[in-house]
């Protein structure tokens, strides 16, 4: 395997699998294998833990027909990733309108929208995005990878996901969710700036709460390229997975890439 240099990380690509593994300048996968010991993780949710079920987001859809409106359900979109036009006109719901397309440019997950529905006491609404923010299902393949890799290494969480919303995941599904120990979600709050990936912070507060000393070596896995890439620049081990592509047996390769899993 060739390794190409590079400022901040270096990168394995693997045609097959679909992944791409970046080391901080101090790391290589020799050093990895050497220091197994040393190993945490630390996992994004959406598109890599879980995925979204289309059957339970339909049956959420049917459910607020009358009481939200087919219309007015367009503006959170497909998962939050984009805002219509309707509504941005100025009248009753100008700021709501507003703040909403704010938090789109921003990124934000849908526990920050469901508290701007709430503030402007749109109850429907912010229940809506609720249920549609929970209905999620364990992504195929990853509830046996995460059961094999919590028996030798200390799993925890490092996702977007508001705190409030994790905690909803986690009683929907309990048993998958209790492999894991902590980890380092975000605080929504209305009127509140959050520190989201993939700032440096984020990275910086995972670190002072699980790794003050620095003694770890993070393993990060997430399906966006900018998150693995700032980690990796911050000192973890990004591992770059690609959503709706077989994202277990990604992971399964990227771990055997760095030997840390037969």
């Amino acid at each position: 395997m060739k390794f190409k240099s590079f400022i901040i990380a270096c990168s394995i690509f693997s045609l097959a699998a679909k992944t791409t593994i970046y080391f901080p300048k101090h790391l290589s996968a020799n050093l990895i294998q050497a220091r197994k010991p040393d190993i945490e993780f630390a996992f994004d949710i959406h598109d890599v833990l879980v995925q979204k079920n289309n059957a339970e987001q339909k049956q959420i859809k049917h459910k607020y027909h009358k009481t939200v409106g087919k219309k007015k359900m367009s503006i959170v979109g497909d998962i939050f990733k984009r805002i219509f036009s309707f509504g941005l006109h100025k009248g009753e719901h100008y700021k709501l309108y507003k703040e909403i397309s704010h938090l789109q440019k921003q990124k934000a997950t849908g526990q920050a929208f469901a508290q701007v529905f709430t503030q402007y006491n749109d109850l429907q609404m912010a229940n809506y995005v609720k249920e549609r923010a929970s209905a999620q299902d364990i992504t195929p393949g990853m509830e046996k990878l995460v059961e094999q890799l919590s028996k030798y290494f200390t799993l925890r969480i490092a996702s977007n996901i508001g705190d409030q919303f994790y905690i909803d995941l986690k009683k929907k599904h309990a048993t998958f969710f209790n492999h894991f120990t902590g980890g380092t979600t975000v605080a929504y709050r209305y009127g509140k700036k959050p520190v989201t990936k993939p700032f440096s912070t984020y990275y910086q507060q995972h670190d002072k709460n699980y790794n003050p000393e620095k003694k770890k070596i993070i393993l990060f896995v997430d399906d966006k390229k900018e998150n693995v890439k700032a980690a990796a620049k911050h000192g973890w081990v990004g591992i770059h997975i690609y959503k709706k592509k077989n994202q277990a047996q990604q992971l399964h390769n990227a771990l055997q890439q760095l030997k840390i899993m037969a």
